[in-house]
């Protein structure tokens, strides 16, 4: 079966690591705009991990942050977990082999305290830096939601 590319609307909330665990993390809400259905994105930061697909060219001035991330159907409880290279500093695109996002509004400091306390009440800002980005984005997926299927990594270059 071929995947459903779907489009959303997400906002996603990255906090920096606390002093005890130095991690940073993501939560966010992506609404799907065909069917109206939440879906749950959750993401830590993985300190260690090596992208062996992408080409030291290809990496910039700042280099990418990957992210071990969960989206999570909260209907069905389906699962989907895989990595997620995050790039572009404080407007940052995300992107996975089945997930990519792009910051479209950006809100730091009090805004995003404010928009932090409404929608992710859950969230402990105590000591660590916050911004909220919200933009579009696409998701695939099959019948039932998540089913994973094999997919060709794209490389920026030829090397």
């Amino acid at each position: 079966m071929a995947d459903q590319v779907r489009t959303g609307l997400a906002q996603i909330c990255s906090l920096s690591g606390s002093e005890k665990e130095g991690k940073r993390w993501l939560h966010g809400h992506i609404i799907d705009l065909f069917t109206k259905k939440c879906i749950g994105l959750m993401g830590t930061e993985l300190i260690d991990y090596i992208d062996t697909t992408i080409h030291q060219c290809c990496i910039g001035d700042e280099p990418p942050i990957y992210y071990n991330i969960t989206l999570i159907d909260y209907e069905s409880q389906e699962e989907l977990t895989e990595v997620a290279t995050r790039t572009n500093g404080d407007y940052f695109k995300l992107s996975s082999p089945h997930f990519r996002f792009v910051t479209e509004i950006l809100k730091a400091d009090h805004q995003a305290e404010s928009h932090i306390q409404k929608f992710f009440p859950l969230a402990s800002l105590s000591g660590r830096d916050a911004l909220v980005s919200i933009g579009q984005c696409t998701f695939s997926t099959t019948k039932p939601l998540f089913e994973l299927q094999k997919h060709k990594e794209s490389h920026c270059c030829d090397h």
